[in-house]
């Protein structure tokens, strides 16, 4: 095992829609409320603990060579190696690094590791 998988393990990352971002997708894609709702990945408690991370931290996703800054919301029913974003441009950015994202159903790997910035913005997003 390479010193990075031991700094940075890997989780899954799955898409799901959630009734905060299905509410803020009706806001303009500019507003602070979809921002707040959809650059955001859920851990399990044990998962931020192992990164070192708290609820609402940043933290750095980056799968196939892209990357993102989001916002750690914890929800304490996931497993511990499984990560969950809404559906939205963060989650757009790192999905297009998925040769195959139609037939990956069952997610995608990605590192997930603490962050000094604040979330990536749209303008800096493409």
């Amino acid at each position: 095992m390479s010193l990075i998988e031991l700094l940075y393990p890997t989780l899954r990352l799955v898409v799901v829609r959630t009734f905060e971002q299905g509410r803020a997708k009706y806001q303009s894609i500019d507003s602070e409320e979809f921002r707040r709702e959809v650059a955001v990945v859920f851990l399990s408690e044990k998962a931020a603990a192992r990164l070192g991370v708290r609820e609402g931290d940043s933290v750095e996703i980056e799968a196939g060579g892209r990357s993102v800054v989001v916002e750690v919301r914890i929800n304490p029913n996931l497993p511990e190696d499984l990560a969950m974003m809404p559906p939205g441009p963060w989650a757009n950015r790192l999905m297009r690094a998925e040769k195959e994202v139609f037939l990956n159903l069952k997610g995608m790997e990605v590192r997930i590791k603490k962050a000094s910035e604040k979330p990536t913005s749209l303008e800096n997003m493409f």
